[in-house]
């Protein structure tokens, strides 16, 4: 087992963090936060019609 702390090793995690659209998080949200995210989530989604 001499040098595997030497190794360098690439960790793929299969965890995409996938979950409801974003769209759906707004309610969850402090009302503080809402009009900064109305404001993120409209810019970008205007920005996905692009890609």
């Amino acid at each position: 087992m001499s040098g595997v702390q030497d190794e360098q090793l690439l960790i793929v995690s299969p965890d995409g963090h996938n979950g409801p659209p974003a769209e759906r998080y707004r309610d969850y949200m402090d009302p503080e936060y809402r009009a900064d995210f109305d404001q993120w989530f409209t810019e970008s989604s205007s920005l996905s019609a692009w890609r």
